[in-house]
């Protein structure tokens, strides 16, 4: 056996030797647990209010190339570094260098093509003809001054952290191999797109002593008929944005035809804008606002009041800029100076900073740089610096929001989200005169082809409801016409852009009486709707967008984006060539038509699963539904919206005893103002008899419940089966909630409820659990703040205390007059059904929470709980839901 001999050396030498040992040691550990702590910083769990990595390992990818997003990690000693190869070992990657220079050579631009947005050039906007969905100079003459704003201080070089440089001339090298490119902030969209096929890509962080820890390895594939968008360069811009003013929007060119043709072509227009604008002349102005309160319910109450008083005399100083534009009439154009010149004049530091009270820093700039612009020659040198000064520190407070979140790894922030068109106008306005317009024009590019919009996906949903799409549709489009007439970049190629038409027509057409899922949801479209989806179907050469603002109002709407993109030439596409079912994945949505075209006729049921919860303006409503019938509305979203977080707003609207969904006794809901409070749709199907969704919103509830699926099942035309599974830890009352707008008729005995509007009717008919109690009131608790009237709130709950309950429930709308064939229910042993027959077929919808088994159905596939039959005198259809995996 061999024997290790271990030599103790004595005296100082020994220890200086034992202390170098030490240390090497000391300092190898610490080396590998930087490494290791890098590693797992830059592969943790993303948290809730952050982008995952993207693309996601396995992806198939339609657009090129993609936004490559990663997680940030705190406080990099140095950038970023981002491979994409064609190789697993990264071994075919070109030298270092930095990809931004590279031109987009899919889009060149002629001088001739800045010209505005008009009929002729909207087609040019949309990247196909199809409308399927898929994925001022000024007046006067005077040039503008040509003289660079200094920054205010010394912040904005320390937030100026990727500075655009003029573009080197380097050859372009080929994106079908790897290459490599160092990164300061944790996205980054390259400028030319990536070939078809595999890619591969990592991300990774360089030590002081050059060791670079890596991500993992994920892979890719771009499709061969992959949509080409990269991201514009920036550098480009510098000769393709005007130097003379107006920037925003219009070109002195385009105010010279307006002036000759909207006074005929937009008779109506035109007259309303000169009216608006000659009742503002004069108008008193409100001082600059107090500060807010600390904190409480007063501080929203205060918030609430200064953005209704401060909104409107800012509206009317854009109102009066374009009306100077349009008419030329200098009263106008001074009415504007003097309302840039009042609100500008409010500290930029003060009250109305954009961290302090973010609702007047924003319309302010929103207005009044699009005002400003329009006005520039009305400007002494003097009032010109002036101005500029408090615009750039205003903008500057925008690029420094964004950044600090930051936004491009966490998005998920309302007001933020509309900095990004605010300071895109901004960086446009002066982007000659300000050195930092160039680098903010580019991060707000950045964000758009990556991570905006964070409360939708491709499909075009909004996770936020119409009311406030509609808003925020709003201030994207003025941003996207903007950048497209300055410098021909198109934004709206984006396919959310391209597809979100369709939420808004399927989710709120334009008859709805009210506007779910979301704040504001008690509001139907109104002329702001129509306005944007006019917007949209010039952009997109869109006929159901058409369709749709004509619905509510018949000719062009008001606004710079009217007078700039009105064609009377496109013919509006009634939808009744769409299907009439349709799913928005990103935000789980489902909507359910009968007929889409039709207002009078058309019974429809939209149903809420969403992934991300009820965060910002999204409600604990997860599993919820409404209906509304023949033009009316007859299952509601309850309460209303005040103001953001008041009382009633908090304690009511956005809870789920508020929604047509589940409580535990006591009306304990989801988690509100969460993630955590988050659903998903398991399965979605659609045919010529059915519409068939499946949500699931388990998790919404904490650790209160463990399974809440709700299964809706659309029977053509307009017979909706809602089937609760129901299970809790303990035994307890389940609350089955339904809000209308007036009393509801209830029959106990029976298990029935009858809902009334005007002349229409909704029969619920619960035939599972049976022992139920129901509960009616018409009071809110507490009330609501504007003194808006009472609606009618029905809560049913099983009378017996169960771990697990099944609800099956029947809701038939109908109209006054009209009688309804009686149901007729089916029980057999833990199997729950009803039939009826209507217009010569006997449908039936069989439930069993174990497995439908019955012999005249033949073999149905192993754990199939839900059957739906048609049958007439020679024929029989047996339909199942689609499979969906109960823990994906």
């Amino acid at each position: 056996m061999w024997r290790t001999k271990y030599y103790i050396v004595v005296g100082t030498s020994a220890l200086v030797i034992l202390g170098v040992l030490w240390a090497v040691w000391w300092w190898g550990s610490q080396q590998s647990e930087t490494v290791l702590q890098r590693q797992q910083a830059l592969e943790r769990l993303p948290a809730w209010n952050e982008k995952p990595f993207s693309p996601a390992d396995g992806a198939w990818l339609t657009l090129t190339p993609p936004a490559f997003v990663w997680l940030p990690v705190p406080e990099p000693s140095g950038p970023y570094l981002l491979e994409v190869s064609r190789t697993e070992d990264f071994s075919d990657l070109q030298p270092l260098v930095d990809l931004q220079p590279l031109v987009d050579l899919q889009r060149p631009r002629e001088a001739a093509q800045r010209e505005v947005l008009g009929p002729a050039a909207s087609a040019a906007f949309r990247p196909s003809t199809s409308t399927e969905p898929t994925p001022a100079g000024n007046p006067s003459g005077k040039p503008a001054g040509n003289g660079r704003l200094e920054p205010a201080d010394s912040k904005a070089s320390a937030v100026a952290s990727h500075r655009i440089e003029e573009a080197p001339q380097k050859e372009v090298f080929p994106l079908d191999t790897g290459w490599r490119v160092e990164v300061p902030i944790s996205v980054y969209v390259p400028t030319r797109p990536l070939a078809e096929g595999r890619w591969f890509w990592r991300v990774g962080l360089r030590s002081a002593n050059g060791q670079i820890t890596w991500s993992r390895t994920r892979q890719f594939i771009v499709a061969s008929n992959a949509k080409r968008w990269p991201l514009p360069d920036v550098r480009q811009f510098r000769d393709r944005i005007p130097r003379n003013r107006p920037r925003l929007l219009f070109s002195p060119e385009m105010i010279t035809k307006l002036r000759a043709t909207v006074p005929y072509t937009m008779e109506d227009q035109y007259e309303r804008l000169w009216a608006e604008a000659e009742r503002a002349v004069g108008e008193p102005l409100p001082e600059e606002p107090p500060p807010l309160e600390t904190f409480g319910p007063d501080r929203d109450a205060q918030f609430a009041k200064i953005f209704r008083a401060t909104r409107p005399p800012m509206d009317a100083m854009e109102t009066c800029a374009l009306a100077y534009l349009l008419t030329g009439q200098r009263r106008f154009g001074l009415e504007a100076k003097r309302r840039i010149l009042h609100f500008f004049g409010w500290d930029p530091e003060g009250s109305t900073s954009l961290e302090h009270n973010p609702e007047p820093a924003m319309w302010m700039m929103q207005r009044g740089v699009r005002a400003y612009d329009w006005t520039y020659d009305l400007f002494s040198p003097q009032e010109q610096r002036q101005v500029e000064g408090v615009i750039h520190r205003r903008a500057e407070q925008f690029y420094r929001r964004l950044r600090s979140l930051p936004f491009e790894s966490r998005p998920f922030h309302s007001h933020a989200a509309r900095d990004l068109a605010f300071l895109g106008e901004a960086s446009l306005a002066f982007f000659h005169e300000w050195p930092e317009a160039p680098d903010w024009l580019h991060y707000v590019l950045v964000l758009f082809w990556s991570v905006y919009p964070a409360w939708a996906a491709e499909d075009g949903g909004w996770n936020e409801g119409p009311t406030y799409w509609t808003a925020y549709m709003n201030f994207a489009l003025h941003f996207a016409v903007a950048l497209y007439n300055a410098t021909g970049a198109n934004l709206l190629e984006k396919p959310f852009f391209q597809n979100t038409v369709y939420y808004k027509l399927y989710a709120n057409p334009p008859y709805a009486r009210h506007s779910p899922f979301g704040d504001g949801h008690e509001y139907p479209p109104g002329s702001d709707c129509a306005d944007v989806m006019e917007a949209f179907a010039a952009l997109l050469r869109n006929g159901y967008a058409r369709w749709y603002a004509q619905q509510i109002r018949i000719g062009p709407g008001r606004g710079p984006l009217a007078f700039l993109l009105y064609d009377p030439q496109l013919p509006p596409r009634p939808p009744s060539d769409l299907p009439l079912a349709r799913y928005f994945p990103g935000v789980g949505l489902v909507a359910m038509h009968t007929q889409l075209a039709d207002p009078k006729e058309n019974i429809y049921l939209l149903f809420r699963s969403s992934p991300l919860g009820s965060i910002s303006h999204a409600h604990a409503d997860q599993n919820a539904f409404v209906i509304e019938a023949f033009g009316q509305a007859l299952a509601i979203a309850s309460g209303y919206y005040p103001y953001f977080n008041s009382p009633h707003h908090h304690q009511w609207t956005r809870q789920t005893k508020a929604a047509n969904s589940i409580t535990l006794e006591g009306a304990q809901g989801q988690t509100a103002r969460s993630i955590a409070g988050a659903g998903r749709i398991l399965a979605f199907a659609t045919t010529a008899q059915y519409d068939y969704a499946l949500g699931d919103a388990s998790t919404a509830y904490g650790k209160k419940l463990q399974r809440f699926y709700r299964h809706i099942l659309h029977v053509r035309p307009g017979v909706f089966v809602i089937i609760d599974e129901l299970t809790a830890p303990k035994p307890v009352q389940f609350e089955w909630w339904l809000h209308s707008l007036e009393k509801m008729q209830i029959w106990p005995e029976k298990q029935k409820v009858l809902l009334r509007r005007a002349d229409v009717q909704m029969e619920v008919s619960f035939l599972a659990p049976q022992g139920l109690d129901f509960r009616q009131t018409n009071q809110f608790s507490p009330p609501p703040e504007n003194k808006a009237p009472n609606q009618w709130h029905l809560s049913v709950c099983n009378r017996l205390k169960g771990k697990e309950v099944y609800f099956f429930t029947v809701l038939r709308p109908f109209r006054q007059g009209h009688s309804l064939p009686p149901l007729e229910p089916r029980r057999e042993g833990s199997l729950i059904g009803v039939a009826w027959t209507q217009m010569g077929i006997q449908h039936e919808v069989l439930y069993d929470p174990k497995t439908v088994r019955r012999p005249d159905l033949g073999q149905l596939p192993s754990g199939c709980r839900l059957v739906a039959l048609q049958r007439t005198n020679d024929h029989a259809t047996v339909w199942i839901p689609p499979c969906w995996q109960e823990n994906p």
